[in-house]
C-alpha cells in the first residue's frame, strides 16, 4: 500500500488524465443526479397517490355509507355464533361472511363496490335534502334497482318474496328499514360477486337469494320476537363454503353439459345451454330440488333448509349422451332442455307476420292478376267474379295456420313431456282447429259455386260465409286492438304475470304464450306504435304496387300462352311431359325476388328517414372547419350550456340567451350581442389543443395559433378607444380566428379614409365645417363598423395597447431618453387624441396603414429573431459584437417607421405640419438606447406578429384532416339535443370493461421497423398515410430531446416512433389511451366545477387531489386480460412482452385495473381457478395483487369474450357500463359529454333506457380503398340505420358497439351477453334481445361518438363477413329470436327482421334468384322447349323476354348504397358525398360488394343448413403484404371459386343451346349481371391483394399450389402443408349435420346432372335419338374415364420409381387404347370431335355431384380404403382443375406490365391522395434498425 502511494507520488497525472477524470466524475454526478430525480419524482407520486386516496376517504358521503354499512352490521352481529361468545365486530359484509362463509376477498372487493355504489347515490340526492334522508332514498333505490328482477321471479312463480315480511313489521322503523335495505343488497352482491359463471343465469342467482334470505328473515325475525331468548347459526363448515357447497354443484352440472357441447360441433338439442339451465328455475319445480347443504338457524325458531341443486356428474368430453340415455345424469328429468335447439326454417320470421302476411299479398295479387291482366286494380275490385276470387284467401290463410301447427309439432315435439301435457294438448288443439277451419272454407265455397245461379242462395251462404270469416279472423282483430290500446295491453300482461290468481294465468298462458317468464309488457305506446306502423304501410304499398305491375302482371299473358302451348319436342327423354315444369322455371325466380325485393325498399324508405331524422336533429350543420371558425362563439356559448351544471336562478338568467340559441339556432341571437367565453371554456379548450398537440394531430405552431390566450396582463388595460366606455373584455379567441383582422379593420378604415378624400376635394372651399363634421361620422361609422365583428374590435384593441407599449417602453432601455422616443411618444399621443374626437380619418391618410403595418411587421421580425429563446438551441450569445449587430437591426427597422409615421401619415389636410428641419440622428447613442428582447416576451412578440400579420395559412389550421373532423363533430354536436350535465359529484358513476385477448398491446420495434416479405415496413407504411402526424412527431420529439446528449436521443427516439405507429394501429394501447381520457375529463371537469365565474386563480392550476379523488369515485377502467398469467410465465419474447407492455400501460395510468384468471395446483393435486384484480403500486413500484377470487372451475366454458367480460364484471363499478371492444378509442372532447350521456339513465320523461348506443367514426378509412369501402359500409349502418331502429322503428338492439348499459339493472338480468357456445357467436347481440325480452328499452343519441377500427384486408374482411353470417344463421335457432318473433306486433317484428337475420336471408335470396333463373334458363335451351316457343310466331318471344326481364329486379339492389350515400351528403354535403360515390366507383366498390355478397350468402346458406358457426379470428394489422394463392383459395374456394365456375358453366351451356343467345343484343342484356358475378367472384381476391397481379410472384404461386395440391397428409400435417389435411377438413361440417342437412346437401348436388343429361342428347353420337339408354349408356364414359385414371395412377404408384420402363409402357397402352376407341367411335358411329368437347363440358359437373355426394357418404366409403381413395384422388384433379381456372386470367392480367400498376393505385388510392408513393413500398431500401436511425442521424443534421 505504501508503494502504490508512493509510486501515486513519484508519477504525477498527465493533463488528459486529469480531463478524463473530471469528465468521469461529472458523469457519475449526473447519474446521481438523474437517479436522485428519479427517485424523487417518484416518491412524489406516491405521495400524490396516497393524497388521492386519503382524500376520497375524507367524503363525507362515503363516510355516510361507513357509517350505514356498520349500523346495518350491528343489526346482524346481534345473531349469535354457536362457536362464538364474543359479539362480532364489523359492518354488514363482514357478519354476511360469518353467517354464509362468503369468500373474504369477495366480501372486501363487494364492500368497495357497494360503498361507492351508496356513497355516489348519496352524492346525487344530498343536493336536495340532507345526509340521512340521501342516505334513506340511496338505500331504497339501490335495494328496488337490484332485487327488482328478484321480486318479478317470486310473483311469476306465486311465491312471496323474502323482501317483505320485515319490512310491514319495521314499516314504522325508518333506521331499520334503511339496514334492512343494506342487508338485502349486500347479501344479493355477495352472492352475485361469487357466483362465476352462474351470473349468466340471472333466476338460478334469485333463487339462491331467496333461500338465503329466508334463512336470514328467519333469524332476524326471530331476533325481533320477543319469545325468542336467543338465536345462534351453526358454522361448523370451513370458510368458503357457499362457494363449495351452493356455487360448485350447479356449476358442475352446467360444466357437464358445455363439455357434451364437443365444443360447439355437437347438436344444439343434445346438450343443454345456459338458457335451458337457468329457464329450469322458471318453474316452480326448481324449490323441489333441495338438500341440507347449509346449517339452518337453530333455537326456538325452525326455518327450511337452503335448497340447492345436487351435484352432477360431468359428461365425458369424447361421448355424444343423449337426453334421457343410462348415461344422463340423474337429474335430467329436472333440467329439460326448454328450446328444441333445432334449425325450424319455419321461424325465419313470426309465423303469423311476415311469413303469412307475404303469403297472402302474393295470393291477393294473382288472383287480381290472373282475373283481368289488362285492368286495373281499383277497377276489378267490383267485379262479382273477382270478389268470389278473393274469397279462396281465407281457404289459403286457414291452410297457412294448419301447417304452422303442424310444424310446431314436429319441431317441438322434443319439448313435450310429463310435465307438459297442457302443451301437446295445446298443439293438437290448434292443428285441429285449423283443419275444421279448411273444412268449413272449402265446403261453404263449392256450396256457393253451386248455387251462384240463384241470388238469394247465393247472398245466404256468402252472409254465413263472411260470418265465419269474422270469427277466424278474430285473433287477428284482437292483435290489432293490442296495437291500439298499448298501456291496457301491457297492464294485462304484467298483471296476469305478476298477478296471484293462479288459474286465469294458466288460462292465459296456455291460450296465448308458453309460459315463460320473459317476453311480457313489450308494447310501446300508441303515438310510438303509430310511427314504425306508418313506416311499415308505405313500405308495402310500394313493394305491392312495384310486385304488381312490374313482376306479376307482366308475367300474366306469357304464362296464359305457355300454359296453352301442346307442340312441345322434347330434345330429350321426358319423364314429366307437359309444360308444369316450365311454368316453374318462368315463375321461380319471380316468387324467389318477391320474397326479397322488401329488403331493397326497407333500405330506401330507412335511409330517406334517417336523413330527415338526423336533418332535424341538426346532424351536418357544421361539417366542415370554415363553418366552425364561423360559429366558433356560439360553440363556445353551446359548450357553457350544455357541458357546465346549471346555475341558481339569478345567474342562470343570464344563459337564457345562450340555451335559446342552443335549441332554435343562432338567428334568436342575432339582434343581441353574443357573449364571450368564459375562463371554464378557455380551461377546457386549451387543454383539447394540448390533447392534440400530445396526439400529434397539431404542431407546435398550430397550438400557439388555436390556444386562447387569456392570462396576458397587457390584456387587462383599457386603450384609449372611442365607443369604449366600458371595460375591455379578455381576448377569449383562438388566434387563428383573429388573423387578418387588423388587415381587414385597415382595409375598412381605407375604404372610409377614400370617401373622406372624395369629401375633401368637393367640400374643402365650399363649408369647411360640414367637412369637419362629416369626416366625425365617417370615423364613427368606421369604429361603428370595427366594433360591430366582437374578433375585430378585440384584436385592434389588444394590437394597439401593445404597439404603445412596444414603441413607447419596452423597446427602450431605462434612463435613456433619446429623440426618437420623444417623436414616438408625441406621435401616439396624437393619434390617440385623434381616436377621442373623432378626427382620425381627418388628420391622417388612411390609406397608408398597410405601408405602416409592413413596417411595423419588419420591426417585429427583427426583434424576434433577436430574441434568445427563438433559435433552435434554445440560447444565445452575449458577446458584444452580436449584441450591437442586433441592435443596430432593430434601429434601421425602427428608423423607417418612425420616418412613414412622422411624414407619409399625417394627412395634408389636417392641421398645418411642424415646419421644423429634421433633427440630427445620434446613432450611437439611440443604438445604446435600444433594449434587446429580455426572456418571457417572445410569446407576446409573436402574438403581436401574429395579429398584424396577413396568412392566408390561418384560414386552413388545423391542417390535420382527423383534427378538422373532430372539431367539426364536437362544435355540431352542442347544438344538439342533450341533457344539462350535473356536476361531477351529482353525476352517475360508471365503468368501462375493455375485454382483451392476445391482441396486439403496443407494436414490437420488430414490427415497426423490419420489412414483410414483399419488403414494406409498417413504420414507413404509416409515414405515408399520416405524413403531417409523422412530422408533428418529428418536431415534439426534438423538443423533448433538446437538453440530452446525442447517444441517450436514440432509445427514446424509437420508443417514441413505435408508440407513435401502435397510436395508429388497432392496438390495446390506443384504446387505453382514449378510456383514459374520461379519466381527465373528469378531473378537469371537477376543477372547473369548484372555480368560480370570471376567476382567473384557478385557471391554470392543475386539479387537486380532491378533484381527482372524486374522478376516481366516479370512474373505473378495467381490462379483463384473461391470458394474462399465461403471458408472463411465457417464454416466447413476443408473448411475454405483451404482458410488459401491460406493465408498462398500468405503471402510466394508476387507476387502470386488470381482471384475469389464473390457476393452481391445491395439496390434492386439484387445480383451482381465480378470477384475479391487479393494479401497479406506486408504494411497491411492481404489479400487486387487489382482490383474488376462487372460481368454483374453468371459467372458460362457452364463448371466449362474454367469459372474459363474465369474470372482470365482479370488478366494475358505478351504475353504469360501457363494454369497449379491443379496436376502439376515444377522445378528449368526447369524454367531456360523458356526464350528458349518462343523464339519459335518470327518468325524467317516461320509461328510463337499459342500453344507451350512441354513434361510431371509423378510423380506418384512410388505410386503403378496401378499408374506406368497410369504413362507408360500416358508418351508413352504426349511424344512419341505428337512427333510424331507435327513432321511428323502436328495435334498435345492442349489436357490439360501445353502448352504454345500466349496470345494476344487467347485472342482475344475465349481464351483458351470452356465452353458450357456437348459438350466441355473436354474443353482443344477445343482450339487446334480452333487453327487449325483459322489457328493456334501447335508445340512440347522436352527440356522442367514439372511434372503431375495422378490418382493412380483403381476407381480413371476408373472415369478419363469415362470423357474423354464420352467428346471424345461429340465432335463427336460438329462443330469443323465436320469442321476439312471438311476442313482438306485426310491425316492429318487421322492423327487427329485416335489420338482423332477414338481411342476410334476403342476400341469400339474392344469390338463389340469379341461380334459378340462369338453372332456368339452361332448361329451358337443353330441353327444346326453348324451340318450340320459338316456332309460335303468335308468341313473338314475348314470354321470354318477359321472364328476362325479372332478372333486373336483381339489380335493383344499387338502392342498398343509398344509406351510405345520404348520411355523407348530411354530414359532408352532397358535392363531396357524389363525389366520393364516384371515386368509390372507380375503386371497384361494386367489385368488392358483389364479393361481400357471396360470402354473406354463403356462409349464412351453410350454417342455416348444417350449423357449425365458428368464431374465426381476422386480424386487426395493417395488410401491406402479398397473400399466397394457397391462403386465397383456402379461405375462398368453397364460398367463391366453385359457386363462379358453375356460373361461367352455366353460361357458356345457355351460349352454346339457346337460340336468343344468337341475338347479341339480348344476349348480352341478360347476361352481363351474371358474367360480372362470376368474375368478380373469381378474380376480387386477387384484384384486392397488395401485388396481386405480379407475374413473377404468379408463378412461385402455381408451383407452391402444385406442391401443396401433391403432398399426401400425415398424421402431423396442417392444412396449410397439404391439400388432403385441408380438404377432410372441409368435409368436418357435413359430419356434424343432421340426417336432414345430409339429405338436404344430396338433393341440391343433383342439380349438376342436368347438363350431362341434357348435353347427352344434344351429340352428334346420339343421331337424335331420345331413348333413356343413351343417357345411362353415357356413362359408361365417366367409368371408363375413372377406370383408366384409376389403371395410370397405380402404375405411376407401383412403378414410378423402380421399374419406369414398366410405367411408360402402360402410359402407352393407354394411350392407345383411347385412340383406338375414338376411332372406333368415329367410323362406326356419327361421332365428331366437337362431342368430345361438348361431354367434357357435360360430364365435369357430373363427377363434381357424384364427389359432392360422396363427401356425404364419407364415413361408409372410409370402409372401403381402394373406393375411398379413388374420391379423394378426383377430387384432387378437380381441385387443380378449378385452382388452373383460377390463374390463367390472373397470369394472363400479371402478363401486362402496367395492369401492377393500376391495380395497386386502385387498392391505395386514398393513400395516394395522402401523398403515399406506393412505388416505393415496392422498391424502395429495406428499412432496419440500423438504416432508420442513420436516416434519422441525418435529418437531424439536416434540420
Amino acid at each position: 500500500m505504501a508503494s502504490s502511494q508512493k509510486h501515486f507520488n513519484i508519477l504525477p497525472l498527465t493533463r488528459e488524465e486529469v480531463d478524463l477524470w473530471k469528465e468521469e466524475a461529472n458523469k457519475a454526478s449526473k447519474e446521481l443526479w438523474k437517479e436522485a430525480n428519479k427517485a424523487s419524482k417518484e416518491l412524489e407520486e406516491i405521495m400524490e397517490a396516497n393524497k388521492v386516496l386519503n382524500e376520497l376517504s375524507e367524503f363525507e358521503e362515503i363516510k355516510e355509507a361507513q357509517k350505514a354499512l356498520k349500523d346495518a352490521g350491528k343489526r346482524l352481529g346481534e345473531i349469535r355464533m354457536s362457536n362464538s361468545d364474543k359479539q362480532k365486530d364489523g359492518d354488514v359484509f363482514d357478519m354476511l361472511r360469518e353467517l354464509f362463509k362468503f369468500q373474504e376477498d369477495n366480501v372486501r372487493n363487494q364492500r368497495e363496490h357497494f360503498l361507492l355504489l351508496l356513497a355516489n347515490r348519496i352524492m346525487r340526492k344530498s343536493i336536495n335534502c340532507g345526509l340521512e334522508e340521501a342516505l334513506k332514498e340511496a338505500a331504497r333505490h339501490l335495494n328496488v334497482k337490484l332485487l327488482e328482477n328478484y321480486t318479478q321471479w317470486c310473483s311469476f312463480l306465486g311465491r312471496r318474496a323474502n323482501l317483505q315480511n320485515l319490512r310491514r313489521k319495521l314499516e314504522r322503523q325508518s333506521e331499520a328499514l334503511v339496514n334492512l335495505d343494506l342487508i338485502y343488497c349486500s347479501l344479493f352482491l355477495l352472492i352475485w360477486g361469487e357466483a362465476a359463471n352462474l351470473r349468466f343465469m340471472p333466476e338460478c342467482l334469485s333463487y339462491i337469494f331467496h333461500v338465503l334470505a329466508q334463512s336470514l328473515n328467519t333469524a332476524l325475525d326471530c331476533k325481533a320476537s320477543p319469545q325468542a331468548t336467543t338465536v345462534h347459526i351453526d358454522v361448523w363448515f370451513p370458510q368458503e363454503s357457499f362457494l363449495t357447497e351452493i356455487i360448485e354443484p350447479i356449476y358442475s352440472a352446467v360444466r357437464a353439459e358445455a363439455l357434451g357441447s364437443k365444443e360447439g360441433t355437437a347438436p344444439h338439442y343434445s346438450w343443454r345451454n345456459y338458457d335451458d339451465m337457468n329457464e329450469f328455475f322458471w318453474s316452480k319445480d326448481c324449490f323441489t330440488l333441495s338438500k341440507e347443504c347449509f346449517a339452518p338457524v337453530r333455537d326456538e325458531c325452525k326455518c327450511d333448509y337452503l335448497t340447492n341443486l345436487p351435484e352432477r356428474k360431468e359428461r365425458p368430453a369424447n361421448k355424444d349422451v343423449t337426453p334421457g340415455s343410462d348415461s344422463e345424469p340423474s337429474t335430467s328429468a329436472a333440467l329439460e332442455r326448454t328450446d328444441t335447439g333445432k334449425r325450424r326454417f319455419k321461424e325465419l320470421v313470426r309465423s303469423e307476420s311476415v311469413r303469412v302476411g307475404k303469403k297472402i299479398g302474393f295470393k291477393v295479387l294473382l288472383t287480381l292478376a290472373f282475373s283481368n291482366g289488362n285492368g286495373k286494380p281499383w277497377n276489378q275490385v267490383t267485379d262479382p267474379d273477382i270478389q268470389f276470387n278473393f274469397l279462396y284467401v281465407f281457404v289459403t290463410w286457414a291452410a297457412l295456420r294448419a301447417v304452422q301447427a303442424l310444424l310446431t309439432i314436429i319441431m317441438q315435439f322434443t319439448l313435450i313431456s310429463r310435465n307438459r301435457k297442457l302443451l301437446a294438448l295445446r298443439m293438437v288443439v290448434k292443428l285441429a282447429i285449423s283443419f275444421a277451419w279448411i273444412a268449413i272454407f272449402s265446403l261453404l265455397l263449392a256450396r256457393i259455386q253451386e248455387e251462384r245461379v240463384k241470388a238469394s242462395e247465393t247472398r245466404r251462404l256468402v252472409f254465413i260465409f263472411l260470418w265465419s270469416a269474422g270469427i277466424f279472423v278474430i285473433p287477428v282483430v284482437f292483435d290489432v286492438l293490442i296495437f291500439l290500446l298499448p298501456r291496457l295491453a301491457n297492464k294485462m300482461e304484467l298483471i296476469v304475470l305478476l298477478g296471484s290468481n293462479k288459474n286465469i294465468r294458466r288460462i292465459f298462458e296456455w291460450c296465448f304464450t308458453d309460459g315463460n317468464y320473459v317476453g311480457r309488457g313489450m308494447h310501446q305506446s300508441l303515438v310510438q306504435s303509430l310511427q314504425y306502423a306508418i313506416f311499415w304501410l308505405l313500405i308495402f304499398a310500394a313493394k305491392i304496387s312495384f310486385s304488381y305491375f312490374f313482376q306479376i302482371l307482366p308475367m300474366v299473358g306469357p304464362t296464359r300462352q305457355l300454359k296453352n302451348l301442346t307442340s312441345i319436342q322434347f330434345k330429350w327423354f321426358e319423364p314429366f311431359p307437359g309444360n308444369r315444369f316450365l311454368l316453374v322455371c318462368l315463375w321461380a325466380p319471380v316468387i324467389l325476388i318477391y320474397l326479397m325485393d322488401t329488403q331493397i325498399w326497407f333500405s330506401i324508405l330507412a335511409a330517406l328517414t334517417g336523413a330527415m331524422v338526423g336533418l332535424f336533429s341538426r346532424i351536418g350543420e357544421i361539417r366542415n372547419i370554415d363553418q366552425f371558425r364561423l360559429r366558433f362563439q356560439d360553440m363556445a356559448c353551446a359548450l357553457e350550456t350544455n357541458l357546465f351544471p346549471k346555475e341558481p336562478d339569478d345567474a342562470g338568467k343570464k344563459r337564457e340567451g345562450r340555451w335559446m340559441m342552443i335549441r332554435h339556432g343562432p338567428g334568436c341571437l342575432s339582434r343581441k350581442r353574443k357573449p364571450s367565453p368564459s375562463i371554464k371554456f378557455a380551461y377546457l379548450w386549451n387543454y383539447l389543443v394540448k390533447c392534440f398537440r400530445k396526439e400529434d394531430l397539431v404542431s407546435n405552431e398550430e397550438v400557439e395559433l388555436l390556444s386562447m390566450d387569456i392570462d396576458m396582463e397587457d390584456l387587462k388595460r383599457q386603450p384609449p378607444m372611442p365607443s369604449s366606455n366600458q371595460v375591455m373584455e379578455d381576448l377569449k379567441t383562438p388566434r387563428m380566428l383573429l388573423s387578418n383582422q387588423v388587415i381587414l379593420a385597415c382595409q375598412y378604415a381605407q375604404h372610409y379614409g377614400e370617401k373622406v378624400e372624395k369629401m375633401y376635394r368637393g367640400w374643402r372651399e365650399e363649408s369647411p365645417q360640414k367637412m369637419e363634421d362629416e369626416c366625425k361620422r365617417e370615423t364613427q361609422r368606421l369604429w361603428e363598423k370595427v366594433n360591430s365583428d366582437k374578433n375585430m374590435s378585440a384584436v385592434v384593441r389588444t394590437a394597439l395597447v401593445s404597439l404603445e407599449s412596444l414603441l413607447v417602453k419596452d423597446i427602450w432601455e431605462e434612463k435613456q431618453e433619446p429623440n426618437e422616443k420623444k417623436q414616438l411618444t408625441e406621435m401616439i399621443k396624437k393619434i390617440k387624441r385623434s381616436f377621442s374626437n373623432d378626427k382620425f380619418l381627418e388628420e391622417y391618410d388612411a390609406r397608408e396603414l398597410h405601408q405602416i403595418l409592413f413596417l411595423v411587421n419588419n420591426l417585429l421580425k427583427v426583434l424576434v429573431i433577436s430574441h434568445p429563446e427563438s433559435h433552435v438551441q434554445g440560447r444565445q450569445s452575449e458577446e458584444q459584437g452580436q449584441a450591437h449587430e442586433q441592435r443596430e437591426e432593430i434601429m434601421r427597422a425602427l428608423l423607417e417607421l418612425i420616418k412613414r409615421l412622422q411624414w407619409n401619415f399625417p394627412s395634408v389636410r389636417s392641421a398645418e405640419l411642424e415646419t421644423s428641419a429634421e433633427l440630427e440622428t445620434d446613432y450611437e447613442a439611440l443604438i445604446r438606447a435600444i433594449r434587446l428582447p429580455e426572456k418571457g416576451s417572445l410569446r407576446k412578440l409573436t402574438m403581436l406578429k401574429h395579429l398584424l400579420e396577413e396568412k392566408t395559412t390561418s384560414l386552413k389550421l388545423p391542417r390535420n384532416s382527423e383534427a378538422r373532423r373532430r372539431l367539426a363533430f364536437f362544435s355540431n354536436s352542442l347544438f344538439m339535443k342533450m341533457p344539462r350535465a350535473p356536476s361531477v359529484k351529482q353525476m352517475l358513476p360508471f365503468s368501462i370493461l375493455v375485454p382483451y385477448n392476445n391482441e396486439d398491446v403496443m407494436f414490437t420495434t420488430k414490427q415497426v421497423l423490419e420489412r414483410n416479405e414483399d419488403g414494406i415496413a409498417i413504420q414507413f407504411y404509416l409515414r405515408q398515410i399520416f405524413p403531417d402526424e409523422f412530422k408533428n412527431m418529428e418536431e415534439r420529439l426534438d423538443e423533448l430531446t433538446r437538453e440530452i446528449k446525442e447517444d441517450e436521443k436514440i432509445p427514446i427516439r424509437i420508443e417514441q416512433n413505435r408508440r407513435w405507429a401502435s397510436y395508429r394501429g388497432q392496438t390495446l394501447a390506443r384504446t387505453l389511451r382514449g378510456m383514459v381520457y374520461y379519466q381527465n375529463a373528469l378531473e378537469m371537469l371537477a376543477c372547473l366545477d369548484d372555480m368560480p365565474d370570471n376567476s382567473r386563480e384557478k385557471f391554470t392550476a392543475a386539479p387537486s387531489e380532491k378533484h381527482k379523488a372524486l374522478a376516481r369515485s366516479k370512474f373505473t377502467l378495467v381490462v379483463a386480460c384473461q391470458n394474462y398469467q399465461r403471458q408472463q410465465k411465457e417464454t416466447d419474447p413476443e408473448q411475454h412482452g405483451k404482458a410488459v407492455e401491460m406493465d408498462k400501460l398500468l405503471k402510466e395510468n394508476p387507476f387502470m385495473r386488470i381482471a384475469y384468471v389464473i390457476s393452481k395446483l391445491e395439496d390434492n393435486r386439484k387445480k383451482s381457478y381465480y378470477s384475479v384484480l391487479a393494479k401497479y403500486d406506486q408504494n411497491c413500484q411492481k404489479i400487486v395483487k387487489i382482490y383474488e377470487i376462487k372460481l368454483p372451475g374453468d371459467f372458460m366454458l362457452g364463448e371466449g369474450k362474454p367469459e372474459n367480460q363474465n369474470q372482470a364484471i365482479i370488478f366494475t363499478r358505478g351504475e353504469a357500463l360501457q363494454a369497449i371492444d379491443m379496436n376502439q378509442e376515444n377522445y378528449f372532447e368526447e369524454a367531456l359529454k360523458v356526464r350528458n350521456l349518462l343523464e339519459e339513465f335518470s327518468p325524467y320523461k317516461g320509461k328510463p333506457p337499459r342500453v344507451l348506443g350512441f354513434r361510431e367514426h371509423i378510423f380506418t378509412g384512410s388505410v386503403s380503398s378496401l378499408a374506406s369501402f368497410m369504413s362507408s359500409q360500416e358508418t351508413s349502418f352504426v349511424t344512419l340505420i341505428q337512427r333510424v331502429l331507435a327513432k321511428p322503428l323502436r328495435i334498435r338492439m345492442h349489436y357490439g358497439h360501445p353502448d352504454m348499459f345500466d349496470r345494476l339493472w344487467f347485472l342482475t338480468r344475465g349481464g351483458i351477453g351470452k356465452a353458450s357456445k357456437a348459438i350466441n357467436l355473436s354474443e353482443d347481440i344477445y343482450a339487446g334481445f334480452n333487453c327487449t325480452l325483459r322489457r328493456g328499452h334501447v335508445i340512440h343519441r347522436e352527440y356522442m361518438q367514439v372511434g372503431k377500427g375495422r378490418d382493412v384486408g380483403f381476407n381480413q374482411i371476408t373472415r369478419f363477413e363469415a362470423k357474423i353470417s354464420g352467428g346471424n344463421a345461429e340465432q335463427l335457432i336460438s329462443r330469443d329470436v323465436y320469442r321476439l318473433g312471438k311476442r313482438l306486433d306485426f310491425f316492429r317484428m318487421s322492423s327487427f327482421y329485416y335489420t338482423t337475420v332477414g338481411f342476410y336471408f334476403s342476400s341469400l335470396l339474392v344469390v338463389l334468384a340469379g341461380y334459378v333463373f340462369l338453372w332456368g334458363r339452361v332448361y329451358i335451351a337443353l330441353s327444346g322447349v326453348e324451340d318450340a316457343i320459338a316456332a309460335q310466331s303468335s308468341f313473338k318471344n314475348s314470354a321470354l323476354e318477359t321472364v328476362l326481364n325479372q332478372q333486373f329486379v336483381v339489380q335493383i339492389g344499387v338502392f342498398s348504397s343509398l344509406p351510405m350515400l345520404l348520411e355523407n351528403s348530411l354530414e359532408l354535403g352532397f358535392t363531396y358525398a357524389t363525389g366520393n360515390f364516384l371515386i368509390m366507383q372507380m375503386q371497384l366498390c361494386s367489385v368488392f360488394y358483389t364479393f361481400s355478397l357471396g360470402t354473406k350468402a354463403y356462409y349464412f346458406g351453410t350454417t342455416l343448413l348444417h350449423g357449425g358457426a365458428i368464431y374465426k379470428a381476422s386480424g386487426r394489422s395493417f395488410v401491406v403484404k402479398r397473400e399466397q394463392f394457397i391462403t386465397i383459395f383456402q379461405q375462398h374456394s368453397r364460398s367463391h371459386f366453385i359457386k363462379g365456375i358453375e356460373l361461367i358453366i352455366l353460361l357458356i351451356t345457355h351460349e352454346i343451346y339457346s337460340k336468343i343467345s344468337r341475338n347479341s343484343t339480348v344476349y348480352i342484356t341478360m347476361t352481363i349481371a351474371y358474367w360480372f358475378l362470376a368474375f368478380t367472384w373469381l378474380l376480387a381476391p386477387f384484384i384486392f391483394n397488395p401485388s396481386g397481379f405480379d407475374w413473377l410472384q404468379t408463378v412461385y404461386d402455381y408451383e407452391n399450389f402444385q406442391e401443396w395440391l401433391w403432398r399426401r397428409g400425415g398424421a402431423s400435417s396442417t392444412a396449410e402443408e397439404s391439400w388432403e389435411v385441408w380438404w377432410n377438413e372441409q368435409q368436418e361440417y357435413i359430419h356434424h349435420t343432421s340426417i336432414w342437412g345430409k339429405m338436404a346437401e344430396v338433393v341440391v348436388s343433383i342439380r349438376f346432372f342436368l347438363i350431362h343429361y341434357g348435353t347427352v342428347y344434344r351429340l352428334k353420337i346420339a343421331a337424335h335419338n331420345k331413348s333413356i339408354l343413351v343417357y345411362l349408356v353415357s356413362w359408361t364414359f365417366i367409368v371408363v374415364s375413372i377406370v383408366v385414371y384409376i389403371v395410370v395412377a397405380r402404375a405411376k404408384e407401383n412403378y414410378g420409381k423402380r421399374k419406369y420402363s414398366y410405367y411408360r409402357t402402360i402410359q402407352c397402352c393407354v394411350i392407345l387404347f383411347v385412340c383406338f376407341v375414338i376411332g372406333l367411335l368415329v367410323g362406326l358411329t356419327e361421332f365428331q370431335f366437337a362431342d368430345l368437347f361438348i361431354s367434357i363440358l357435360g360430364f365435369l359437373p357430373t363427377g363434381w355431384g357424384i364427389l359432392c355426394m360422396a363427401a356425404v357418404a364419407k364415413p361408409q366409403l372410409e370402409r372401403y380404403n381402394r373406393v375411398w381413395g379413388v374420391v379423394v384422388d378426383v377430387a384432387r384433379l378437380y381441385e387443380m382443375a378449378i385452382g388452373i381456372i383460377v390463374l390463367v386470367p390472373v397470369g394472363i392480367l400479371s402478363w401486362f406490365p402496367g395492369f401492377q400498376h393500376m391495380q395497386t393505385r386502385i387498392l391505395f388510392n386514398q393513400a395516394f391522395s395522402r401523398g403515399l408513393q406506393i412505388s416505393r413500398l415496392f422498391t424502395g431500401k429495406k428499412v432496419t434498425k440500423r438504416t432508420f436511425l442513420r436516416d434519422l442521424a441525418s435529418r437531424r443534421k439536416i434540420a
